[in-house]
């Protein structure tokens, strides 16, 4: 048997994602990209993409989970095609990629 998400808690996990990105970024910038990627089995990798807004036309930051695979970088969007960073992607497909190293 599967449980379905109600839209409303679906919606406080985005949010709580949004501010902790902002937190992340932060970190990010201090020089800890290192740091955010210390266990990759429990953690994931992470990495910074940097697209603009399909509304505003702004440079957004957003840190997601990535792999390598065969020399290309896979990214995860958590909350699939809802997320804010794949639908901007979807409009404006040229980004910018930080890498931890």
């Amino acid at each position: 048997m599967t449980k379905t998400i109600p839209p409303a808690t679906l919606e406080k996990f985005r949010q709580f994602f949004k501010k902790m990105n902002v937190f992340m970024l932060w970190l990010w910038r201090l020089g800890f990209r290192k740091w955010l990627n210390i266990c990759p089995p429990l953690f994931g990798r992470i990495l910074v993409i940097t697209h603009i807004g399909r509304k505003t036309g702004l440079k957004r930051r957003t840190p997601v989970n990535y792999t390598r695979i065969d020399g290309e970088l896979y990214c995860l969007a958590g909350f699939g095609t809802i997320s804010d960073w794949y639908r901007n992607l979807r409009k404006t497909p040229q980004v910018e990629v930080w890498l931890p190293g």
